[in-house]
């Protein structure tokens, strides 16, 4: 595949990405407050594998008092729900929509490098039923 071709998959699947991610924001917008709307994310859990991560790592490492000052900031702030809630909206919104977005977006391209580096490493060298 070429750089246009990748580029082309590449938008198709962050726009799909994206498509499913509005549905996941339209679905914790329209959800009542005293559901359990923090499940809402789990759509994204594993198609966007590495932002999931990367949200885990935020939660352990970031400190519950930080999380817990900004939710009462925004609460003061903002009176709707979920928009006044930072951890179960924003902090998750902002990792899938960026970096899963993003994630998705790159994938071709690492999906070749991948391949490539196989080729290069495989047992049978540069065979050329491999290509």
């Amino acid at each position: 595949m070429t750089k246009s071709q990748d580029n082309k998959i590449g938008y198709i699947l962050a726009g799909f990405h994206l498509l499913l991610f509005a549905c996941v924001i339209w679905n914790a917008i329209s959800t009542p407050p005293d559901a359990q709307y923090q499940l809402i994310w789990t759509i994204l859990f594993f198609p966007d594998l590495p932002a999931t991560v990367l949200l885990f790592l935020g939660f352990a490492s970031i400190p519950h008092t930080a999380f817990y000052a900004i939710d009462d900031y925004l609460s003061r702030a903002i009176s709707t729900h979920p928009y006044n809630n930072f951890s179960s909206f924003w902090y998750p919104a902002i990792i899938y929509g960026v970096l899963g977005t993003l994630w998705w977006f790159y994938l071709p391209v690492m999906m070749k490098w991948i391949k490539s580096f196989f080729r290069k490493h495989s047992a049978l060298g540069d065979d050329d039923r491999l290509h």
